[in-house]
């Protein structure tokens, strides 16, 4: 399934890229400035489990990368827990 979200700080879209390239269940990441002050991360989660998107979450909350934005019923269970 692919997925994405977006940030206006470049710094931040980079190294969130950089970091869930890592995982385990994510391929295909890429940053693409959509705007000259918006920063689009797409990536695709190779597996149904919900715990992917709660690892992701972590790391969001563990890098204080406050400017990401998610959309989605799986997001909102992921930073709610």
């Amino acid at each position: 399934m692919y997925d994405s979200c977006y940030t206006s700080d470049k710094t931040e879209a980079f190294l969130f890229a950089k970091l869930i390239s890592k995982l385990r269940y994510v391929e295909n990441v890429k940053v693409d400035a959509t705007k000259k002050t918006e920063y689009y991360v797409g990536f695709k989660i190779t597996t149904d489990s919900p715990e992917v998107y709660k690892e992701i979450a972590n790391l969001v909350r563990e890098n204080n990368l406050l400017s990401i934005n998610f959309y989605g019923e799986d997001w909102i269970q992921a930073f709610n827990t």
